[in-house]
């Protein structure tokens, strides 16, 4: 019986011993449980977070293509843009300076004419004078002289410029001289003209001033001439 009885309690203990163990093992395990839930928890959190970049990060990149795209359409617009206004605004330019270089051709070529004409009227003017002094002269060293101009005159159908030159034995002369007596001032004057014409400042006063001068110059000798003539 006390065998018995013994083997009862160790049994006894034992099952004490085993169901403190269990105890242990199930709270260990309800721990576990709890710590693995929480993992999970954790886990489908970042996955979920992930996910939520993944989208964020496609969708960025997509924005990125988009605005990339938008920003080539753009500046290929604005290229083709800038082209066709550079274009137009070199069209424009090469118009411009036509338009320049045709007034600068004009501006020297009514300068070299009106300079021609000064040229011309004043070697007019010289041969007048010239004739002048030789019908005075005439006149006073063979009596009659005036008649018989005035006779072959009307005889001839002749000016009194065309028997002037006729009689006019000093015209080469003339010629000779006069062209050399101006050349330096009308070069100089086509000089001033052109510095003008290329100079950043404003021009056309002076331009103005110098076109007037010549044309004075033209009708002084014009006006003498006149003078001449009907004396």
């Amino acid at each position: 019986l006390d065998s018995y009885k013994n083997r009862l309690q160790a049994v006894t203990r034992e099952k004490q011993i085993l169901e403190t163990r269990y105890g242990q093992l199930v709270e260990e395990h309800q721990k576990l449980k709890t710590r693995f839930e929480d993992i999970q928890i954790k886990h489908r959190s970042e996955e979920q977070q992930l996910r939520q970049y993944r989208l964020n990060q496609e969708q960025l990149n997509q924005e990125l293509l988009t605005a990339r795209r938008s920003s080539e359409q753009q500046l290929l617009a604005l290229n083709a843009k800038s082209q066709d206004a550079l274009s137009k605004i070199t069209l424009e330019l090469n118009r411009t300076q036509r338009r320049l270089n045709e007034y600068e051709r004009f501006t020297n070529g009514l300068l070299h004419e009106m300079i021609r004409r000064s040229i011309q009227m004043n070697d007019i003017l010289k041969r007048a004078r010239e004739h002048q002094r030789q019908r005075e002269s005439f006149s006073m060293t063979l009596p009659g002289y005036d008649t018989a101009m005035n006779t072959a005159s009307k005889i001839l159908n002749l000016t009194q410029d065309d028997l002037d030159d006729i009689m006019s034995t000093t015209d080469e002369s003339f010629q000779a001289h006069s062209k050399p007596d101006n050349s330096d001032k009308n070069e100089k004057i086509r000089q001033k003209v052109s510095k003008l014409l290329v100079s950043q400042e404003e021009f056309s006063g002076k331009l103005l001033k110098i076109f007037s001068k010549q044309l004075d110059e033209i009708q002084e000798a014009d006006r003498n001439l006149s003078t001449i003539r009907n004396t």
